[in-house]
Formats: C-alpha cells, structure tokens, sequence
C-alpha cells in the first residue's frame, strides 16, 4: 500500500477524531453538571426563607450561568435558557416569554437545553 492510499488516509483520519472524543466528552458533561447545578440551586432559592441564604444562591446561580455560557458557546437553547433563570431570579413579576405558569414548557426549556448540553436526550423527572 503506497503512503497516499486514501483508505489509510482515512483510518489515520478516524483515529485522530477519537483522540478527541474524551476531551468532548468531558466537556459536555461539565456543561451538564451546570445545567443540573442550576436547577438544584434554584429549588434550595425557592425553598429558602432567609434573604443572606438567597443573595448567596442567587450569586451561585449567576455564577453557573457565566460559565455556562462562556463554555457552551451561543447555542438558542443555552441562551434562552439562561435568560429564563434570569427573569426568574430578577422576580420583578414580568416574565415575558417564558410562561412559567405551564410547567410542561418550562421542563421542554430544561430539557432542550440539557439535550443541547448532553446531546444523549437527557431528561428532567
């Protein structure tokens, strides 16, 4: 086989995405892991009575979001996603768009932008 056989070629090819896929793995989980960080924060808010305790989570929140959006690139889901929790944290009352009252649209928003994350259909209980 000469050193241009364009089916070795291929199979170097081949074994050089599969380097990556480690690394793109890793990556789609830490994107996940803030998605599920996110959610989780924002029960204990909600839950939470005293106002120190949610400045804190609030701050963790945002925090989650900045590296979520810095790592997942300008994806529509990811970004409505975060704009939702926003508006949400602001509590200022005028949520817009986002129709928190139907519970069935908010989990399509999670799980849209889990499925953007994960990429494996992963899904909110």
């Amino acid at each position: 086989m000469s050193l241009n056989d364009p089916r070795q070629e291929r199979i170097a090819a081949l074994e050089l995405f599969r380097s990556h896929v480690p690394e793109i793995r890793g990556h789609l989980q830490f994107l996940d892991f803030l998605v599920r960080s996110i959610i989780a924060d924002m029960e204990r808010y909600a839950e939470e009575t005293d106002s120190g305790t949610q400045v804190f989570l609030a701050q963790l929140i945002e925090m989650h979001l900045h590296h979520l959006e810095a790592n997942g690139g300008p994806t529509p889901a990811l970004q409505d996603f975060a704009e939702a929790v926003r508006v949400w944290l602001s509590g200022d009352g005028n949520l817009g768009d986002f129709n928190t009252s139907d519970i069935d649209y908010m989990r399509d928003l999670v799980n849209n932008s889990l499925d953007t994350v994960n990429m494996t259909g992963g899904t909110m209980g």
